[in-house]
């Protein structure tokens, strides 16, 4: 039986909140190595003669460190989520399976072969015929080279996606500027999607210079330019209406995570 469009509506939407979820769950360590549960805690540092003098030892500083753990992965597993959600949809309106998907490529290091995985692609040759390989094609992929100046034929795009950008993650950009090259050399499109409009003007100037595309999570109508956009105009689902009619449902669920990541 094929996947009514309110079921798929939530599969979509479990990406992300099973994701976040994830992150909400996972205890803070102290130091230990190892998850330290609240009980531990408090023996922990209610043992320890300077903390407990101090009031170090209360359910408060625990509840700290558990927040400012998971702060960080909390973006990072919504990041994880957008990357899963994004494949999902080229899967579906693209008719291709998981592997097909995405993009690797293989780098020599000191230590052996390393496997580099991209979150997305879309490729003319190897995908079959559908409404969104014909809008793609004949639409924007010309724009798009024209846009980035690229001189290569390209045969489809390659997609690294994020949440947003909280700081000037200047070591992860490094590594895309890298993936950049070696995308061009597969005759593709590097295409750098945000689902927010959270990226520094600085990281986003050196991703255009470095020859990607940028995509932000604007209410743009340029495919070239909005997230949202390219995925309505092109892929053929409209991303923006999927959150905009979730939205109550989606801050319902987040608060009831970050409830979760506040408590002791």
């Amino acid at each position: 039986m094929a996947e009514t469009a309110a079921k798929r509506d939530k599969r979509y939407l479990n990406y992300l909140l099973d994701a976040v979820k994830a992150a909400a769950r996972k205890p803070p360590q102290f130091g230990t190595g190892k998850d330290v549960s609240v009980d531990e805690f408090r023996r922990l540092y209610g043992d320890d003669p300077f903390y407990a003098w101090i009031g170090f030892d209360s359910d408060l500083l625990y509840a700290a460190h558990k927040a400012g753990a998971a702060m960080t992965s909390l973006y990072r597993k919504l990041g994880d989520g957008c990357q899963d959600l994004w494949r999902a949809i080229i899967r579906d309106q693209f008719g291709v399976a998981d592997k097909d998907a995405k993009w690797e490529y293989t780098v020599p290091t000191a230590k052996g072969p390393r496997k580099r995985i991209l979150d997305g692609r879309i490729d003319v040759l190897d995908f079959p015929e559908s409404d969104a390989l014909e809008r793609f094609r004949r639409d924007w992929l010309p724009k798009a080279k024209k846009k980035l100046g690229a001189t290569i034929n390209p045969r489809g795009a390659v997609f690294e996606v994020r949440q947003g950008y909280k700081s000037q993650d200047a070591k992860r950009a490094s590594g895309d500027v890298d993936n950049a090259g070696r995308i061009a050399l597969e005759s593709s499109l590097p295409s750098l999607v945000v689902f927010s409009n959270q990226i520094p003007e600085q990281i986003a100037r050196r991703y255009a210079s470095a020859g990607w595309l940028v995509l932000r999570g604007t209410t743009a109508d340029d495919p070239l330019t909005s997230t949202f956009a390219f995925a309505d105009a092109v892929m053929g689902f409209d991303l923006a209406r999927l959150f905009e009619m979730n939205s109550q449902h989606l801050r319902d669920q987040i608060e009831v995570i970050l409830a979760e990541v506040l408590k002791p």
